[in-house]
């Protein structure tokens, strides 16, 4: 079977940062593929409530 070549490697996306002038957070889900939030629903629920609660003034309401 032919490996295929990643289109966005992690040195590029953690490279983002020194293009980004907003809050900005890189977080590698291990054993998650194109959709993560499929893969990984309630990491990825965990990780963006997280970012938000930093980002946000409001407080976020738990459900």
């Amino acid at each position: 079977m032919e490996q295929r070549r990643p289109l966005l490697t992690e040195q590029a996306m953690t490279g983002s940062a020194g293009h980004i002038t907003s809050s900005w957070r890189y977080e590698r889900l291990e054993g998650a593929g194109h959709w993560m939030q499929l893969d990984h629903p309630e990491k990825v629920s965990e990780l963006l409530l997280d970012f938000f609660s930093t980002v946000w003034e409001a407080p976020l309401v738990s459900r």
